[in-house]
């Protein structure tokens, strides 16, 4: 992302080296910054609204800034343990880096299992919705509306004098998570950007894995996951792409979800009837369990089937997209997180398509879901071998051409003896031969696939 304009001054302008560093960023209500100085990625000076000189450690963590005079140690994990300077914090975590203590001054803060202690006494305790307070012996519950990056933009309760809502906290962002001046009237909810916790002694956020700099769009260690992005910096937050992919752990945050509808004919960009399959998979499953998921339109005019690079750019952002979200290093699974791709007509070539570049990354698929997958009069020339990193695949098909020729067929094992995938090749001619109304009639049936695997 080099611009970014939300029209109520949190304008970005951004610029980066071939690494994805960034070189420059200017902020409306601020002005710019230059990034001055790099060792490799690691930066090491910055000039302009932020003046800093910056130290590492052996690991590339982060361990002094200048501007906020503040000394960082960290332990085995690469999290911050002491903070010392201008601020004096101590963290204490588990075995498998989850943070359990924050010490800062005289203020000690628990965290047990989404209940948070203000020295030793309950401050409130997390819901799905928001939280509910304490105050005495009684609770008040708030409430947060977020934006579909997890960004709370406003907090509000229910009065019981009047029994009205009441809005306790609105805030807003630029688009690499610098929080503007909140609009505050009580009860400061610290869970912001993303829905991670303010650092407020720092002016960052904790994401689990490390801390994030908002106010110069970088993270503080490097990326557990690195060796798997060797072409972008491993300090660089969502890909320079905040607008449109989220971090949630500071590293890959499980479950990726991809669809793709049939062909984008008009070139308007529509995506079929992926947005619908899409949000009947977060109602059942991503929005209670966490995980990610996008719709993507199949562009089909200045593809072919014949040419392989017109095909990775017509999935190159989705391709973007399971690599800055799924937890995968190699073969272990961090967090259990999977794969799913599904896609109908074109979008099921495409989505076949992307799963032979994951294989590339070393990525495997856990299900790929195809439904007729088509390419008009060519469509008997459709790739209809499946790669042997798909785990499963479930192909529902009709043999019967439209008005265009488009129709799908039996899906196959690619890759030889090698390939140890299970093929679910389903005719459904019996429920409809109509290319064009197979996605309607199957929709539950995708969905209740996905849903399977997902849980």
């Amino acid at each position: 992302m080099t611009n970014a304009s939300a029209g109520n001054n949190l304008g970005e302008a951004i610029s980066y080296d071939v690494m994805g560093n960034i070189t420059s960023l200017t902020r409306d209500g601020f002005g710019t910054n230059n990034y001055t100085g790099y060792n490799g990625n690691r930066l090491t000076a910055i000039s302009g609204f932020t003046n800093s000189s910056y130290g590492y450690d052996a690991n590339g963590n982060l361990t002094s800034d200048s501007q906020k005079n503040i000394t960082l140690g960290y332990n085995f994990l690469n999290l911050p343990q002491t903070v010392s300077g201008s601020q004096n914090l101590t963290y204490t975590y588990n075995a498998a880096g989850e943070k359990l203590q924050k010490q800062a001054g005289g203020t000690t803060t628990n965290y047990i299992d989404g209940i948070q202690y203000t020295n030793n006494s309950i401050d409130f305790i997390q819901t799905e919705e928001g939280l509910a307070r304490r105050s005495g012996s009684n609770y008040s519950y708030e409430y947060n509306l977020s934006d579909h990056l997890g960004n709370v933009r406003a907090t509000f309760y229910q009065n019981p004098t009047t029994n009205q809502l009441e809005v306790l906290q609105r805030d807003d962002y630029y688009a690499f998570g610098l929080r503007k001046e909140p609009v505050v009237k009580a009860g400061l909810n610290k869970y912001l950007y993303n829905g991670k916790e303010l650092q407020e002694e720092l002016g960052q956020y904790d994401y689990g894995a490390r801390f994030y700099d908002p106010v110069i769009g970088r993270w503080n260690v490097v990326d557990p996951h690195g060796e798997r992005y060797e072409s972008i910096s491993n300090y660089s937050y969502a890909f320079n792409n905040p607008a449109r992919f989220v971090d949630l752990k500071g590293r890959d945050p499980g479950d990726v979800v991809v669809v793709f509808g049939g062909a984008d004919l008009s070139r308007n960009g529509d995506r079929g009837g992926a947005p619908l399959i899409l949000q009947k998979i977060r109602e059942g499953h991503l929005d209670k369990r966490g995980g990610v998921g996008q719709a993507f339109q199949s562009t089909y005019w200045g593809t072919s089937l014949d040419d392989s690079k017109s095909l990775d750019k017509a999935t190159q952002y989705a391709y973007d997209f399971v690599l800055a979200n799924y937890n995968k290093v190699g073969q272990e699974d961090v967090e259990g997180g999977q794969i799913i791709i599904q896609g109908y007509s074109y979008g099921g070539v495409l989505a076949n398509h992307l799963t032979k570049r994951l294989k590339e990354a070393k990525l495997d698929v856990n299900l790929l879901v195809t439904v007729d997958a088509a390419a008009g009069p060519e469509s008997s020339n459709v790739d209809r071998t499946i790669s042997s990193n798909v785990e499963k695949n479930i192909n529902y098909y009709q043999t019967t051409p439209s008005l265009i020729r488009s129709r799908g067929d039996r899906n196959k094992k690619g890759d030889g003896d090698k390939n140890k995938n299970t093929i679910r090749n389903i005719d459904v001619s019996k429920i409809t031969n109509e290319h064009g109304k197979i996605d309607d009639k199957l929709l539950q049936n995708v969905v209740n696939d996905i849903l399977k695997q997902l849980n």
